[in-house]
């Protein structure tokens, strides 16, 4: 008999979890700080993700209008904290090379986030939506924020390559450690 390993799916959750609570959290943190403590969770939702095996060919559902106001009002909150940590040059800047820079970490966060939250709002660890939230976040991932996650991946690396970032005094416990969750 064959038996499904869930052991990636719940550190995936943890890892969601841990990044929509530093999205939701971001006016608590020094900018450096919060980005020291973004970067090891970005890596945990990549590492994670990576490992969940779905269904292909599902569709990704279509997204709301409020879904977009949501993101762009995150998406300037996020920019305005963010400041001229925010802008970097895409792959795509370095290949046009016309002098715009259109990389931006708040557009990566917000649209991870926007898309993280949709299959929150219908995961349930043992309930029938749990393979459906499992098939949003992994095709959502494959078709579209999975490039942020790796954009923004690559961008806090080169800052933390080009700048003394604070270093994080401890690590961020997971939701499960905490008892936080978003249902």
């Amino acid at each position: 008999m064959l038996t499904h390993n869930y052991a990636p799916e719940i550190e995936f959750v943890g890892a969601a979890n841990d990044f929509c609570l530093l999205i939701e959290q971001i006016d608590d943190y020094p900018r450096s700080l919060w980005l020291d403590v973004m970067a090891p969770v970005l890596v945990r939702l990549e590492s994670a993700i990576d490992r969940i095996q779905v269904e292909r060919g599902w569709p990704v559902p279509a997204v709301s209008i409020a879904d977009l106001e949501m993101r762009f009002e995150l998406f300037a909150h996020l920019k305005g904290i963010l400041g001229e940590r925010d802008g970097y040059w895409s792959e795509g800047d370095l290949r046009v090379s016309d002098g715009c820079m259109t990389g931006s970490l708040a557009e990566d966060f917000a649209d991870i986030y926007a898309e993280l939250v949709r299959g929150m709002m219908i995961y349930e660890p043992h309930g029938n939506y749990r393979a459906k939230a499992m098939r949003l976040w992994v095709n959502g991932y494959r078709r579209h924020w999975g490039q942020h996650l790796l954009d923004a991946r690559k961008q806090l690396v080169d800052f933390r390559r080009h700048h003394h970032h604070i270093e994080p005094r401890g690590r961020l416990s997971s939701s499960a450690e905490n008892g936080i969750s978003r249902q």
